[in-house]
Formats: C-alpha cells, sequence, structure tokens
C-alpha cells in the first residue's frame, strides 16, 4: 500500500468518511439502474411522466444538498445533518419495499430521496478539522 492510504487508514476518523463514501457510492450504484424498472414497468409511470420525475428530483437534489451544506456551515455540525438525510434515505428505500405502490414512489423519488442525495455533500468534509 502507498504512504498515503496507509496513513488514511491509521485515522479512525478518515476510515469511517472512506467507509462512508463508499457505501453511498454502493448504494447509489446498486438501485439507480433499477429505479427506472420500477417506476416504468413495475408500476406502470409513462416515460414522459417518469423523465419529468427524475429532472425534478435532480433539481431538488441540487438545491437540497446546496442548502444543507451552507446549513452544516453556519451550525458546524456535520454528523446530525449527516444522520438526518441518511434517514430520509432509509425511510424512502423503506416506503417502496413496504408499500410498492405509485405514490409511495413518487414521494420517495421526488422528496426523500434528493433529500438522502444531499449526504454526498457531507461526506467529503467529515474528516475536516474544525476551527
Amino acid at each position: 500500500m502507498s504512504s498515503a492510504l496507509l496513513t488514511a487508514m491509521r485515522n479512525p476518523v478518515i476510515r469511517a468518511s472512506m467507509l462512508a463514501i463508499f457505501l453511498f457510492g454502493f448504494a447509489g450504484a446498486a438501485t439507480s439502474p433499477y429505479q427506472s424498472v420500477v417506476g416504468i414497468i413495475e408500476l406502470g409511470l409513462s416515460d414522459a411522466f417518469y423523465s419529468a420525475l427524475i429532472f425534478a428530483a435532480a433539481f431538488l437534489n441540487v438545491v437540497v444538498s446546496i442548502t444543507v451544506g451552507i446549513l452544516a456551515d453556519r451550525v458546524g455540525n456535520y454528523r446530525t445533518l449527516m444522520l438526518a438525510v441518511i434517514l430520509f434515505g432509509i425511510v424512502g428505500y423503506g416506503m417502496v419495499y413496504a408499500w410498492p405502490a405509485k405514490a409511495s414512489f413518487m414521494l420517495a423519488r421526488l422528496l426523500l430521496l434528493p433529500i438522502y442525495g444531499a449526504l454526498n455533500s457531507l461526506l467529503f468534509p467529515l474528516h475536516a478539522p474544525n476551527p
């Protein structure tokens, strides 16, 4: 292993951040390709409606990510906000699993999962020291 990787593995905060980034990416890679299958084929959404839904969700994700980032900088506590957005992901994915219907899918995909997507912007400053 390179010396930079060894140094990172020795630091528990950086090690936890690396694991969180990996797991967040893994969750997205494991579910993203199948969301259109569930929405269009299983639940019967039209292609155009699903496209509009995903566009609105992407827009909301950008807005929420910026807002959560600004809020985290002002509050100075990234971990509490990280837990909050993680709960949105758990509820969003869990809701679609527990109640596979158009309404639960649309609510999860349009509101809950874009908020969970804000986790990406909170993971990277996790190892930064507090001023």
